[in-house]
């Protein structure tokens, strides 16, 4: 989760500067759009859900053109979009304020009710098979962690039906695909010892049992859970984190149902600092996942050894539907924000660039909510004003251009320069004059927000 969080920090400041300047426009995530994940509805083929730290880029016709669902819609500072299973596709999302859903793919939104309200949620998990099931994981001041269930399409979620103990939080859930009640929660503790545990329930919850004792094979490192593997209900991949090094590792525990115990192998550790931003399991059985600074990975002997993953993009996300690779990238090192891949990643695609979008969703009342940041967006991005021609393609046709870069000066992706006076004084103050609370007073209002913020979740993550 913390993936998400990183890629917030930018809306932390745009929050800190509204809080400070309330005159001012509202703008999600300022001037750094970034990409998050990828979401492909497997009943609807042509449609395509980008998700990002400013909103959804939603394409209805293959990547061909797409629209934006802003994020004022959805919640306050929204860090994780998830789907739900067909043929109901809900949305569900995790935001500083709420968790939401909508089941009409995000022309509108609403807030979750139940047990989980006022309380901090940082994970959501739509069941795996059942389209109205959905998991949810609340964090407590208390230093522990609470597990919920929706059985109404997130719009209500039950009384708690497991409890972390005292600094023990949980950091994933999920249901395996192959066996629906079977059930996966990751936990890492804190304090004197950072140590990372499993647990699984064989009846959706109900009873529990740990999987295995890390011993000091694993101080000082958390997990997160990636996936539990589609075929093997016994099978998980983890994201495994060394919070001291600063060593990040893809970890797979599983075990055998006529012995007595399972394993955690920690398979291949990453450079000092690189951070996992993808993971897949690909159709075919590979395991890929890439980082944020272009490196990738592939195994295809189920974890025993891993190769380079040549020509992949600066991944922040993967997915895969009817055999077709989708990559969710960097917009502006890439110069495209999703591409596709026909050829198992030896060649990719670029379907859009932020530049490219077309305006809000035309549905619900997404123009209406989502019209003054579709202005300070166009502003940030540098998309001009319907009916102005942008150049040759008219800053709408992703399949022209192959998805290159727009700008020439190496710095907005979007042709804008980021060192002009008119641009820094709409983000550096409360006024275009520079009156009023400064950029870095309102950056040491964020600063003091995050710290309280970590401090008080006690995250292992770093």
């Amino acid at each position: 989760m913390i993936l998400g969080w990183m890629k917030k920090i930018p809306a932390l400041v745009a929050i800190s500067v509204v809080l400070l300047c309330p005159a001012m426009p509202v703008q999600a995530n300022g001037a750094f759009p970034d990409s998050m994940g990828i979401l492909l509805p497997v009943d609807q083929p042509n449609r395509i859900i980008a998700t990002t730290n400013f909103g959804l880029l939603v394409s209805e016709d293959e990547g061909a053109t797409w629209a934006w669902v802003c994020e004022q819609a959805v919640g306050v500072m929204t860090l994780m979009y998830q789907l739900g299973a067909p043929p109901n596709d809900i949305l569900v999302a995790a935001s500083l304020d709420r968790v939401s859903y909508s089941d009409d793919f995000g022309c509108s939104w609403q807030p979750s009710g139940g047990e989980i309200i006022g309380t901090y949620v940082d994970d959501v998990s739509p069941h795996a098979v059942a389209p109205r099931r959905v998991y949810a994981l609340a964090v407590h001041t208390g230093q522990t962690s609470t597990a919920h269930e929706s059985l109404d399409g997130a719009r209500t979620f039950g009384p708690t039906f497991l409890s972390s103990s005292g600094n023990q939080f949980f950091s994933g859930i999920e249901n395996a695909r192959s066996r629906p009640e079977t059930l996966y929660v990751t936990l890492y503790s804190t304090g004197a010892a950072v140590r990372t545990y499993i647990a699984r329930s064989y009846d959706s919850g109900t009873t529990w049992q740990p999987l295995f004792d890390p011993g000091p094979d694993f101080n000082r490192w958390s997990n997160k859970l990636l996936a539990v593997d589609p075929l093997n209900e016994r099978r998980v991949y983890l994201r495994m984190i060394d919070g001291l090094d600063s060593i990040e590792g893809f970890g797979i525990y599983d075990d055998n149902p006529e012995q007595a115990g399972g394993s955690l192998r920690l398979l291949l550790q990453l450079d000092h600092g690189a951070r996992m931003s993808a993971f897949l399991r690909r159709s075919d059985g590979a395991l890929i996942f890439g980082t944020q600074d272009g490196h990738a990975f592939i195994s295809t002997d189920e974890g025993a050894n891993f190769a380079p993953w040549p020509n992949a993009p600066h991944l922040r996300a993967l997915g895969e539907r009817a055999g077709i690779l989708y990559a969710v990238a960097d917009n502006v090192v890439d110069g495209y924000a999703v591409a596709r891949s026909l050829d198992q990643g030896a060649t990719w695609e670029g379907l859009i660039r932020f530049q490219q979008l077309t305006g809000p969703k035309s549905c619900g009342d997404l123009p209406t909510i989502c019209a003054a940041p579709w202005d300070a967006l166009r502003i940030v991005l540098g998309i001009p004003d319907a009916g102005v021609d942008a150049g040759n393609d008219g800053g709408t046709n992703p399949g022209t251009d192959g998805g290159t870069d727009v700008g020439n000066d190496g710095g907005t992706d979007g042709g804008t320069d980021p060192n002009n006076s008119t641009a820094n004084q709409r983000r550096s103050g409360c006024t275009e004059s520079g009156e009023g609370v400064s950029w870095l007073a309102s950056t040491m209002l964020l600063a003091i927000v995050a710290m309280r913020f970590f401090r008080a979740r006690s995250r292992a993550y770093r």
